[in-house]
């Protein structure tokens, strides 16, 4: 595993790119860059092993991994999207309204008012809801920009 490799991945992994510069460098990570390595070297190895034993040439082995490569597009997708969405205040009150609400009506009676030491599970509750719109959205995008279509009768295909 080379410098640029291990760069690389942890500029992947750590978006502050002073953040992962301080991560490679600093005396106080090694023990963190040590099992990083380690992780990076045993999946090379994996990688070799398999391709040892075949496994690349086997068609149920390269269906998995592009179901889990499209998988990890669309996940990369959705989280691209919505990292520029920030919550207003109205948004969180209004979160905040539908939340309390929903308790309400499922019988409970100390429904605490709104407040701003509730505001982080508010954003985390409207960025899942968003993320939710998103992937609906995102799906109707990818219908709209690569049809698909399917034969007659095919299993799996859509039913009008």
């Amino acid at each position: 595993i080379t410098e640029a490799e291990l760069g690389k991945l942890v500029g992947a992994l750590i978006k502050d790119p002073a953040q992962a510069q301080a991560f490679l460098v600093n005396a106080d990570k090694r023990q963190e860059r040590r099992a990083l390595l380690e992780q990076m070297a045993t999946s090379k190895a994996i990688f070799q092993f398999a391709r040892m034993e075949g496994l690349d040439q086997d068609g149920k082995v390269q269906a998995r991994i592009e179901s889990a490569v499209a998988q990890v597009y669309f996940n990369t997708l959705l989280e691209r999207r919505a990292a520029a969405l920030n919550p207003t205040e109205a948004d969180l009150k209004e979160t905040y309204t539908r939340l309390a609400t929903k308790a309400k009506l499922q019988g409970q009676a100390n429904v605490p008012p709104y407040d701003e030491r509730l505001r982080p599970n508010l954003e985390a509750s409207w960025q899942q809801q968003q993320q939710q719109r998103l992937a609906g959205d995102l799906q109707k995008e990818l219908l709209e920009k690569v049809p698909m279509t399917f034969a007659e009768n095919e299993v799996g295909a859509p039913q009008p």
